[in-house]
């Protein structure tokens, strides 16, 4: 056999190999479930205006403030405290956890130029 028999042989291997075995309807089902999957995935951040004080999250898991807000701008781990900064257009929301349990002892809100505010007036 010739080198380039040899050659072309491999080629089609690979090729084949290369192949999806997946039929379009499949594909056209996994792509529309994964778009779900985003959509659910994205409503849980909350959308709308809602009258929240910092009192509302003190005692509470650290994921309960994340629902509201998304993931942290800066997170500082140490022993088991914790800091979380989250950053939204108007301001900045400070929550400090110094527990093993992980829940919110302290949150404190300003805007952006460091002036304190209320949680109701950021969000």
């Amino acid at each position: 056999m010739s080198k380039t028999s040899i050659f072309s042989v491999g080629a089609i291997f690979f090729l084949l190999g290369c192949t999806s075995s997946t039929s379009p309807e499949e594909r056209a089902e996994i792509n529309s479930a994964a778009a779900e999957t985003v959509t659910i995935a994205e409503s849980v951040y909350l959308t709308e205006t809602v009258d929240l004080s910092e009192a509302d999250f003190i005692g509470q898991p650290m994921f309960r403030l994340e629902t509201f807000l998304g993931r942290p701008a800066f997170v500082r781990q140490e022993g088991v405290g914790a800091f979380h900064r989250y950053d939204t257009e108007v301001c900045r929301i400070y929550a400090m956890t110094a527990n093993e349990a992980g829940l919110i002892d302290r949150l404190t809100v300003s805007d952006r130029s460091g002036a304190p505010m209320r949680l109701g007036e950021c969000l």
